[in-house]
């Protein structure tokens, strides 16, 4: 299983649709991707910009 890399700037735009009202798990089905992916980067983000 290889490890996909997502860049800054994408987590930033997942994250700030996240914070704009869309599910995690909505989000997850757009782009291809397990819900604790989302909710790994906005913990992430809490620690990191708060």
């Amino acid at each position: 299983m290889t490890v996909k890399k997502y860049s800054f700037e994408f987590k930033s735009l997942i994250v700030a649709f996240y914070n704009e009202g869309r599910s995690a798990n909505a989000l997850a089905n757009e782009y291809h991707f397990v819900v604790q992916t989302v909710t790994g980067w906005m913990k992430k983000n809490q620690n990191r910009w708060h």
